[in-house]
């Protein structure tokens, strides 16, 4: 049987391999993360988000579970299946300033109508939590590690 592009591989053909690369680079995005087939590149953890995004998985556990359910088609978008602690370290250690790069390469491509949109759209938001550690505050209890309300920034 002749291999045929997926939907998913697809809407990834925008990406360059070599722009991307480039771009990880020049950020020193890929430090601390090995080489290999198994090491968790910023190429692999932006195709991993990007499967998220485009099937509306919310949590961790959900881009863990979706990729694992067709581990066969994984080799011809050069990843492997994750583990939700290796993806929640790869969105807390990964320089921002790549995944924008990659994102104003995109806006580059695309008409000066969309690029007029998509700034109004593109926002970054910060959920900090604000720690309330005083027994009077108990009704805060959100989870075991944070106590407190979270101030969403944008």
């Amino acid at each position: 049987m002749p291999f045929a592009s997926s939907a998913f591989q697809q809407l990834l053909e925008p990406l360059d391999r070599r722009i991307l690369n480039r771009i990880v680079a020049r950020h020193d995005g890929d430090r601390g993360v090995g080489t290999g087939p198994n090491a968790w590149t910023c190429v692999r953890h932006l195709r991993t988000m990007l499967f998220a995004q485009f099937a509306g998985l919310n949590s961790l556990r959900e881009i863990e579970q979706g990729l694992s359910a067709h581990p066969g088609g994984l080799y011809h978008l050069d990843l492997r299946l994750p583990r939700r602690s290796t993806l929640s370290d790869a969105q807390a250690h990964r320089p921002a300033a790549v995944f924008r790069d990659i994102c104003q390469i995109l806006i580059g491509q695309v008409s000066r109508a969309v690029r007029q949109q998509g700034k109004e759209l593109i926002q970054l938001i910060d959920a900090s939590p604000i720690l309330l550690r005083d027994p009077r505050f108990g009704w805060a209890e959100a989870d075991p590690h944070v106590r407190g309300p979270k101030l969403h920034v944008g």
